[in-house]
């Protein structure tokens, strides 16, 4: 099962232009700083936020994303904001190049719960 859903999400990567998990550095330009979206990919890793929103706009939706860029250009959080709460939150650790090597999950479901993974997706560590 688990080799069925890593070639689905190479299968979406490859068809999507996007870039495998554990791969090299982030592209998505950004300055540092926090910056809103309608959307995001989460098929990859790091996640990809989509349809740029400026903070003035984010009350005419319900649902946005919250992502946080190092001065590197590398997404380091992304929040998915529901009508004021949050949802989930994702973080992000690189090395000096650049490149995603550990990222962590936390949910609204499971509150103070944190589940850390490597970039092949194997859970490394539950903190609490």
């Amino acid at each position: 099962m688990k080799n069925n859903i890593i070639l689905l999400i190479l299968v979406l990567n490859l068809i999507m232009g996007g870039l495998f998990m554990g791969c090299k550095k982030n592209i998505q330009d950004k300055n540092e700083g926090t910056y809103f979206f309608k959307s995001c990919n989460l098929y990859v890793l790091p996640v990809k936020p989509a349809g740029e929103i400026s903070m003035s706009d984010i009350k005419q939706y319900s649902t946005y994303y919250e992502a946080k860029y190092n001065n590197k250009g590398n997404l380091i959080e992304l929040k998915k904001i529901l009508r004021s709460e949050i949802v989930f939150t994702y973080k992000y650790i690189y090395d000096n190049e650049g490149n995603l090597i550990e990222y962590s999950v936390s949910k609204r479901s499971e509150p103070n719960v944190v589940k850390v993974y490597n970039v092949k997706g194997d859970l490394l560590r539950v903190e609490k």
